[in-house]
């Protein structure tokens, strides 16, 4: 990030996290770094950070079905 970025995100007058998210997202590929695996099913040990979603499609796929839905950056 140069100068000007530095000086929009401490004078960001929104959430300076998605003021950094979006610089950061305008000047990298992040498909680069990715661990997920985009031509096969993402191995189970790559969920993390979803307790409240994995929890929620627990308590109710025994009744409905449920979609997950994902959406690649590229």
């Amino acid at each position: 990030m140069g100068e000007r970025d530095w000086i929009d995100l401490i004078t960001a007058v929104t959430d300076i996290r998605q003021c950094f998210m979006q610089h950061v997202n305008e000047q990298v590929d992040l498909t680069i770094f990715s661990p997920y695996e985009t031509t096969a099913p993402t191995k189970s040990d790559m969920f993390y950070g979803r307790k409240n979603e994995i929890a929620s499609i627990l308590e109710v796929i025994e009744q409905r079905s449920v979609a997950v839905l994902g959406h690649a950056n590229r």
